[in-house]
């Protein structure tokens, strides 16, 4: 049976609970419009569609399909990604740009432009570098949370900074 719309209006009669209550209208009862009748709608049949000119090839029941996997959402793939990065032992920052800053800022802060770092130099600086930037996203995510915020904002790294005695930016 199709649906139909009700709509609503406004009681304008004095309920039951009021007349056996004593309580007088204070709205003059209004003669209501008779409702239309609503007729039935006919039921409709399917209409056929004509016929392929060439069937799907079936599959055979024996044969079990390959089901996807469940895609996940950006949290579980943000979770993963942090676990993955913290079970790996290796660097954050690719080797070779980060040679380069080093190269960089040394030429801007020593007089000499033909400086050169051994091997296991520049990977201990590196090191170093990625161990306190992480330290310093660790402490300002605390900041983040504390703030009730999931988004890291650059004052949560000021503050960060702040708290543990260094130098603003």
């Amino acid at each position: 049976m199709a649906r139909t719309k009700q709509v609503a209006r406004k009681s304008t009669t004095t309920s039951k609970k009021s007349k056996l209550l004593g309580a007088k209208s204070t709205l003059p009862a209004k003669k209501l419009a008779p409702r239309k009748s609503i007729t039935p709608v006919a039921v409709k049949k399917p209409i056929k569609k004509a016929a392929r000119k060439s069937a799907p090839p079936r599959v055979p029941e024996s044969v079990p399909r390959v089901k996807r996997p469940a895609r996940h959402g950006a949290k579980a793939l943000k979770a993963s990604e942090i676990k993955k990065y913290q079970k790996t032992g290796d660097l954050l920052i690719p080797k070779a740009p980060f040679m380069r800053l080093v190269k960089e800022v040394t030429q801007n802060v020593a007089d000499s432009k033909d400086l050169r770092y051994k091997l296991t130099a520049v990977q201990a600086i590196q090191e170093a570098a990625e161990q306190y930037l992480t330290g310093l996203m660790e402490d300002a995510q605390l900041c983040a949370i504390h703030a009730r915020r999931i988004t890291l904002f650059v004052k949560d790294i000021q503050l960060a900074r702040r708290i543990r005695g260094e130098r603003p930016l």
